[in-house]
């Protein structure tokens, strides 16, 4: 129907305008419609001032009731808590997964109790019983919709208060090391002195993300549950909350470099400091909070841009050690994600299979080879520090996917396979079968494959050498002998490594 009064549509059954707030008659009424006389100015105040509440409540609903019922925290930027609003439904399948209520402004130390069905023993000795021998595989926290970064955890199962038995999930204190590596208690990662907490001792906080997504796996009945469910939850004293919290870096960009290291820059904040880039580790496997999550700083500077080269000061204490014993090269690089593998790398697997073959005991050989079960979810995020140590949120990226491009050393036993011995070609009657024999380096990566890469002579330094250990005449004593060589520097592509290949030089005019 129209509107007597202005000609616009309505619905049938409207008692007021939503055009011009007129009052309608009753549309259930059998009179006659009254005659369109125009209303004066004090009719209409009503009306007018019932229509405008109406539309308010709809933009508040929309602007601020909506996103706290969908579990937004208004927080941080490209960290959990901006997804963490209408994307807590949107960005996940219902058919996946079972949407839990949002739990909004909870105690930053918050204790999460699962209560379980009676016969349900969920302690670390039983809990095997339930087909699952990690704590984890029962409820994770994440930060983000994606569920790509893990949050520091830690999982009990043991009598609640009435004396059931009960499922505990709260946050933990994780490992942390510093810029040279070392474990240290001196980076307040999550600002846990600072926490609010209505515990006594509190062991960990929520903190730094400004939203977070609880998915339980298993239920109380101890079964593995059809659609996990995911809660997502904010908690009150957390960096989204702090009016002076700095903004995220923007723009920021990881990539792997010509020479095999991290490359990460950022935009400049507003009020920084300072900017500290973070590497975060999660293993899987480990059923051990302590042992589970690892957070290295890799750097803190006032750049936007960091190469981890720059940063790497174990490979740098290798390298020189080597130098100073008269070895001239590069021989390994990346020490800061050198942990990152789970289990034996493809040439410590290659190594044990041949001991193993050669009939050498007490060998654990693997029966796989490194993939990527065999990596901890490895991530990095950069934060922005102000100068009274206020923070941006973090936002971690995972980087697994450039973990083959990051080579750590060479793979000795490896080559030793491939070119031992064995197979290598006599310089003398098969020089140039020698050189190319000789012309590759295996390279052990972050993620434990061996890459294998083409060596690039730079013959423009060449040197000549006569002093060389060969064999003798019986070709079963080494002696020293002045046989002139050439020494020709190498580099080893997409790597820092680097080296000097020696040929005999009488083969060689």
């Amino acid at each position: 129907m129209l509107c007597p009064h202005c000609n616009q549509p309505i619905s049938d059954d409207a008692r007021f305008c939503p055009a011009c707030g007129a009052k309608l008659d009753d549309p259930s009424s059998d009179k006659a419609p009254a005659s369109p006389t125009p209303p004066g100015p004090k009719r209409r105040v009503l009306p007018i001032a019932v229509a405008v509440v109406v539309v308010l409540v709809a933009v508040l609903g929309i602007f601020v009731v909506l996103p706290m019922v969908l579990g937004g925290s208004g927080g941080s930027g490209g960290g959990a808590g901006a997804s963490g609003g209408p994307a807590y439904y949107s960005a996940l399948d219902p058919d996946k997964y079972s949407l839990q209520e949002a739990q909004l402004d909870l105690d930053d130390c918050y204790e999460f109790e699962f209560p379980l069905d009676d016969g349900i023993d969920m302690t670390f000795d039983s809990f095997d019983q339930i087909g699952n021998t990690n704590p984890y595989d029962a409820v994770r926290v994440y930060t983000d919709s994606s569920f790509s970064h893990e949050f520091p955890t830690t999982v009990s199962m043991f009598e609640s208060d009435d004396g059931e038995n009960a499922l505990y999930v709260s946050p933990a204190d994780p490992r942390v090391r510093d810029e040279n590596g070392n474990d240290t208690d001196a980076i307040d990662i999550f600002h846990l002195d600072d926490a609010e907490s209505d515990e006594f001792v509190p062991l960990g906080r929520w903190y730094g993300f400004g939203g977070y997504y609880l998915v339980r796996y298993i239920g109380s009945d101890g079964e593995k549950l059809d659609k996990p469910e995911v809660t997502y939850f904010t908690v009150a004293n957390d960096v989204d909350k702090d009016e002076d919290a700095l903004a995220e870096p923007d723009n920021v960009q990881i990539s792997v470099t010509g020479t095999g290291t991290l490359s990460v820059s950022w935009d400049p904040v507003e009020g920084a400091d300072h900017y500290e880039v973070y590497l975060s580790a999660v293993d899987e496997t480990s059923t051990s909070s302590l042992d589970r999550y690892t957070y290295d700083l890799l750097a803190s500077t006032q750049d936007t841009s960091i190469d981890t080269a720059d940063y790497d000061t174990d490979s740098a204490e290798f390298n020189q050690m080597m130098q100073d014993d008269g070895v001239a090269g590069t021989f390994q690089q990346n020490s800061r994600f050198d942990e990152l593998l789970v289990g034996e790398s493809e040439d410590e697997i290659l190594e044990n299979r041949q001991d193993a073959a050669a009939g050498q005991q007490g060998l654990e050989v693997a029966d796989y080879v490194p993939n990527a079960e065999h990596v901890k979810d490895a991530s990095v995020s950069v934060i922005a520090v102000g100068p009274d140590d206020e923070q941006s949120p973090f936002d971690f990226r995972n980087i697994n996917d450039l973990l083959g491009k990051m080579p750590l050393e060479s793979a000795t036993y490896t080559a030793l396979i491939y070119q031992g011995s064995d197979t290598e070609p006599d310089q003398a009657t098969d020089p140039v079968g020698y050189m190319k024999w000789r012309l590759f380096e295996y390279v052990s990566m972050a993620d434990g494959t061996v890459g294998i890469q083409r060596l690039q002579l730079d013959y423009d330094n060449a040197r000549t050498d006569n002093e060389y250990l060969t064999y003798g005449p019986d070709e079963q004593h080494l002696t020293t002998g002045n046989v002139d060589m050439y020494v020709i520097p190498y580099t080893v592509p997409g790597t820092a490594l680097s080296g000097e290949l020696g040929v005999l030089a009488p083969y060689w005019p």
